[in-house]
């Protein structure tokens, strides 16, 4: 898969963006930076500067070199430039988060109220949003979408499997922006629990759909 600057451009302005502000608020940044908050919206956990203003940055850039490098070496990576454009998408949604993320750290050291109980929901349901309305367009691959042994020896339960996973995401995702709306943590954990159950439930449904494939590859990967 071709690499383009100007696809990459956006996500070297979100890392590096996060870099400046580390370098800018290092000499005046307090010993101990906030870096965990709790489902009430206060802070509950601090780190030292190391944690606080470099730790996420260093995150962002290994998983965007990691991303950016995995079409190069995974198996089925001739798939990748048949959905380059949805999987730079996803990247760069990813990246936007994480910068979001940083942004909270910035301003809650600078003393700002921060209301974590709207924007990590609002954050994380869109983001949910994106990778949703982007699933079913998502070729095999071993490295995103809803991988399971029976996705990976089978183009149909791939594909089904992929776009209810795309759908599940776009409901939770819009729940999640409800809960930022809202304020409301519980329904924020409930969205992440119910979440969770439904992708053990796609695990189940991706083998009913291997199971069907007259097409499938090789026995019962268990």
């Amino acid at each position: 898969m071709r690499v383009s600057w100007r696809s990459e451009l956006p996500m070297w302005l979100l890392i590096g963006a996060q870099f400046l502000l580390a370098a800018g608020s290092w000499p005046d940044s307090p010993d101990r930076v906030p870096t965990r908050w709790a489902l009430d919206g206060n802070v509950d956990g601090y780190g030292d500067r190391f944690q606080g203003l470099l730790l996420l940055p260093l995150v962002s850039l290994g998983l965007y070199l990691a991303l950016l490098f995995a079409p190069q070496v995974g198996p089925r990576r001739e798939n990748y430039p048949h959905f380059a454009g949805s999987y730079t998408l996803l990247r760069f949604a990813v990246l936007a988060v994480m910068t979001a993320m940083y942004g909270m750290i910035q301003l809650a050291m600078r003393g700002y109220p921060v209301p974590v109980t709207r924007v990590i929901p609002l954050s994380i349901g869109a983001l949910f949003l994106v990778i949703g309305s982007q699933m079913g367009r998502l070729r095999p691959n071993w490295f995103g979408g809803a991988r399971s042994p029976w996705t990976l020896s089978s183009e149909l339960s791939w594909y089904r499997t992929n776009r209810l996973a795309g759908w599940l995401l776009i409901a939770a995702g819009a729940m999640l922006l409800l809960a930022g709306l809202l304020g409301s943590a519980l329904l924020m954990v409930a969205t992440v629990a119910a979440t969770v159950l439904g992708a053990l439930g796609l695990i189940g449904y991706s083998y009913r759909v291997w199971e069907a494939d007259p097409n499938k590859n090789g026995a019962d990967p268990i």
